[in-house]
């Protein structure tokens, strides 16, 4: 990804943490608009799906897929934070393993808040979108 020559050799990564930061940001506050016009319209997604609690992951192919999949989480879920564990930024991908608690506003569960780990590696095109998100995570542990 292409980047602000005045930071010469680390340009692209410099340019990556900042779609990194603007994804966490829209993370935190359940931005689904924000994630989304961050993707690729063909995005390829492969995520946990924690609404609906199998454990398994879901495979989405666009955008729209994405977003659907995305505002289905934030309906269930509040978020009260993230907290990154690890990150690695490259020129063209990012690594990050989050730490989540939300807070659920549906189902059996109303009113529980929970903490749960995933580890996602995503890859970004010249254009600053991501082309590719693929993760995993922890099942979650009630907290409160």
């Amino acid at each position: 990804m292409p980047g602000d020559p005045d930071d010469g050799a680390l340009a692209g990564r410099f340019a990556l943490a900042g779609v990194h930061a603007a994804l966490l940001d829209a993370y935190r506050k359940g931005d689904v608009e924000a994630i989304v016009a961050k993707a690729h319209p063909q995005v390829q997604t492969g995520l946990r799906d924690y609404v609906a609690g199998t454990g398994t992951l879901t495979e989405l192919h666009t955008a729209d897929d994405r977003k659907a999949f995305i505002q289905e989480f934030y309906d269930h879920y509040t978020v009260r934070d993230i907290e990154v564990v690890k990150r690695y930024f490259d020129d063209w991908f990012f690594f990050h393993e989050l730490r989540w608690t939300v807070e659920s506003r549906k189902g059996p569960h109303v009113g529980g808040v929970f903490r749960y780990h995933t580890a996602e590696y995503a890859e970004v095109s010249a254009a600053g979108l991501v082309v590719a998100h693929i993760g995993h995570g922890t099942d979650q542990i009630k907290i409160g």
